[in-house]
């Protein structure tokens, strides 16, 4: 797929995997064996296309190629040169863990664990600094930009999860406002890790919601998705 979409879908191939071996009995081994082979098909498809083996044939992307695809070259701006190799092992080398993740993320509720205080702040501390790193270098627009998307998106996928039976919430309700919100805080902080990296998502040059008459616009500012784009 592509490095910005694969992880939560192997997140999500984790929640699956302990759902499924909790239904059908699946002892370790093969919750084992199906993890492994869910990751294997991850990393040899979007290495196949990160090389550009083929082209990108999925629906609104047809027509990209596959390192374009894996990077989101479009909207990062960032091309497969500008990514030194060992970043590019690294987000592979995480690809197991996402699948983890999401298993243990399964197991842990399933058990009821309770994580202690101290141990959320510390998470939520070095979030917040991640966070802070990464809007302190960038523009109000695109900060409010990726607010606003990983409310939407965020709410969306937990409402979803909540009322498919997958979680519940201490207070009862479908949705609860602090888990939405944490949603934005945790954008950011894969934005500051990944720009710690040297890997800056959002340097694409019109990251900007509107642009000034400099970019040859004659009638006012309009946005940037509204513009076309030419490549020389």
């Amino acid at each position: 797929m592509s490095f910005a979409i694969d992880p939560p879908l192997l997140f999500l191939s984790g929640l699956a995997i302990y759902l499924l071996g909790q239904k059908l009995d699946w002892n370790r081994h093969a919750k084992i064996v199906v993890g492994l082979a869910v990751v294997l098909t991850f990393i040899a498809f979007s290495a196949l296309l990160y090389a550009d083996i083929f082209r990108c044939t999925f629906p609104f992307f047809s027509g990209m190629s596959g390192s374009d695809f894996m990077l989101h070259t479009n909207i990062t701006g960032i091309s497969k040169a500008d990514v030194p190799s060992i970043i590019v092992v690294i987000l592979f080398i995480l690809y197991p863990f996402w699948t983890f993740f999401g298993y243990s993320s399964a197991l842990l509720l399933s058990k009821r664990r309770r994580v202690s205080k101290e141990q959320f702040t510390i998470m939520y501390a070095l979030m917040a600094a991640l966070g802070l790193i990464y809007s302190w270098k960038h523009s109000i627009e695109w900060n409010m930009s990726l607010l606003a998307t990983s409310i939407v998106v965020g709410g969306f996928m937990e409402l979803l999860g909540s009322l498919g039976g997958f979680w519940t919430y201490h207070s009862g309700e479908p949705l609860t406002v602090s888990i939405v919100l944490s949603w934005a805080l945790n954008t950011w902080a894969v934005h500051g890790l990944t720009y710690l990296m040297g890997i800056d998502l959002g340097s694409h040059k019109e990251r900007y919601l509107y642009r000034s008459t400099e970019d040859g616009i004659e009638n006012g500012d309009v946005p940037w998705f509204a513009k076309r784009h030419h490549h020389h």
